[in-house]
């Protein structure tokens, strides 16, 4: 056998491959654990839908609601900010518990600690009391009680704003504005009505 000093290109691959284990088992360990601030891989907020009716299809739950306020922090050097969201109506549920009236809705970026990151290119922030329509997917599913949720698709596809015809009715002539420009989505369903949009699933 070959003595690891006369190899050190086996050395350096014998060294990373414990590097890849060791933060493989780092992330597991955080992403099963009871922090809400966990990574978990589980909740796929990359993946590109081609159609309204595919995110319909994909989404865990389907809700309209406002946003109350937002609180950022940082995991392994990236910003995170979850918005608190007060939950006006529930077009869809396939998670084995009620909606409660407010959820929290995580997407990379934010202000934490005098430190910026945006939150996603050539998109607004999400703005408090505004209203959106919102298409997600469960971060924690094997947590019943867990109200943690990510935006689905590529470039945060599902989310878009609405626009109140009467401030006292929700959810009836409410329709969607411009938000997103990089929302492939978006742009067929801008002045449509929200109503006319569910109907598609």
């Amino acid at each position: 056998m070959k003595n690891l000093k006369s190899s050190p290109k086996l050395l350096v691959l014998i060294v990373s491959i414990v590097i890849i284990i060791i933060s493989i088992f780092t992330i597991s360990n955080i992403s099963a654990g009871s922090n809400k601030f966990g990574v978990d891989i589980s909740a796929n907020i990359v993946d590109m839908q081609s159609t309204i009716e595919e995110a319909l299809n994909n989404g865990d739950i389907i809700v309209a609601g406002k946003v109350k306020r937002s609180y950022s922090y940082k995991i392994s050097g990236v910003i995170f900010t979850n918005f608190i969201i007060r939950v006006n109506n529930t077009f869809k549920n396939n998670i084995t518990t009620d909606i409660p009236n407010e959820i929290e809705v995580r997407v990379t970026g934010g202000n934490f600690e005098g430190e910026f990151l945006p939150y996603f290119e050539s998109a607004k922030n999400l703005t408090e009391n505004e209203k959106y329509l919102f298409i997600l997917k469960k971060i924690y599913p094997d947590q019943p009680d867990n109200n943690f949720y990510a935006i689905l698709g590529g470039e945060y596809q599902g989310v878009f704003k609405l626009k109140e015809a009467d401030a006292n009715i929700t959810g009836v002539d409410e329709t969607i504005v411009a938000f997103n420009s990089k929302n492939k989505l978006e742009k067929d369903l801008i002045n449509k009505n929200i109503n006319d949009i569910l109907k598609i699933k």
